[in-house]
């Protein structure tokens, strides 16, 4: 198993404490965009594992997962890359989210230092219904 696929298994498990093991104190986490959003508690840029915490804690408040599977890893001793595909379906508007995404992270001395996923934006703001309204992006 790789570290990446290490790092996912704990955050299914919601094994917080095992996650922040495999990180830096300083790990930077994109969460799909940078900037926050009121609007989408998932968007954003969290640091360390207070971050990670509340990223985590955002995505279990948000999201009842009925589905994540990691298909493609590649990793090298500094960089790691997945793809895969997840369903969702958003707790605060009962619609699904479906959509592949990608996740890269950096490693330095075996720790994460950077992470970031990408994922179907349009397909999330439609499910938080968001879509076609004023200021979504």
């Amino acid at each position: 198993m790789t570290r990446l696929e290490q790092f996912f298994s704990c955050l299914g498990s919601a094994d917080l404490e095992g996650a922040g093991r495999m990180i830096e104190a300083d790990a930077e986490f994109v969460a799909v965009r940078p900037d926050r959003d009121a609007r989408l508690p998932l968007y954003g840029t969290f640091r360390g594992a207070g971050g990670l915490a509340e990223f985590c804690r955002g995505l279990a408040s948000a999201f009842e997962t009925q589905a994540f599977e990691i298909g493609d890893v590649v990793e090298t001793g500094s960089l790691a890359y997945a793809s895969g595909r997840f369903h969702h379906v958003v707790r605060a508007t009962g619609l699904p989210f479906a959509s592949d995404f990608a996740v890269r992270l950096r490693y330095r001395g075996g720790l994460i230092t950077h992470y970031q996923f990408y994922e179907d934006t349009a397909r999330l703001e439609t499910a938080f219904g968001l879509a076609g309204r004023e200021g979504a992006q």
